[in-house]
Formats: C-alpha cells, structure tokens, sequence
C-alpha cells in the first residue's frame, strides 16, 4: 500500500508493479518496502464493489442487444423476399382474433 503524505490517504494495489511504477513516476529512486500486509492469494481483499459500473454495464448489454435485434429486424424488412401487409389488414385480423377469443370466454 501506498500513503499520500498530505493527506494520509491508503492506496493498496495487489500487484507490487503498479506500485512501484507510480514510486518511480514520482522521481523517487528508492524507499522503505515492507511486504507484510501484502496477501497476492488474496485478490480481492480490497476490491471495492462497484454497483454504478454494474448498473451502467447492465444497461450497456441490455442496449447492445435491443440494437441487435433492431439489426436483425430491420435486415429481414429490407430483404428482397419480405412480405409486406397493409395495417389495415393487419389490424382487422387482430380484432377478429380478439372478438373470437372473448367470445369463448363469455360462452364458458
């Protein structure tokens, strides 16, 4: 771990060279080390979770997929073989199809 000198703020790193590379980018050509705290079995003795990036990352892959699907959606339309259908027509078979659903349900 590192410490800020002014304000004392604990910087842990589970690999030493990252350490080290900071020490270095500071100028410093040398210090104490001790390796006594150090556990490299332990990785995630200090990671912090992180439920912002979960929560972006989640809506980043649910994102990823809907355009993915929107893809695919839209290269079956624009495909030579796609069968179009007025929404009139549409709409008149949908209503039909309800109109026969809630009239078994009413003769039950």
């Amino acid at each position: 771990m590192l410490i800020a000198s002014v304000s004392k703020k604990v910087r842990r790193f589970t690999n030493p060279v990252k350490a080290f590379e900071i020490v270095h980018s500071l100028g410093l050509e040398g210090g104490r080390y001790s390796v006594a705290q150090w556990r490299p079995d332990d990785r995630d003795f200090d990671r912090q979770t992180r439920p912002d990036r979960s929560l972006a990352m989640k809506e980043n892959h649910a994102a990823a997929d809907l355009k993915r699907v929107l893809d695919e959606r839209i290269a079956l339309a624009n495909s030579p073989d796609a069968v179009w259908f007025e929404a009139k027509d549409v709409f008149a078979e949908m209503e039909a199809e309800l109109d026969a659903e809630l009239g078994s349900e009413n003769a039950r």
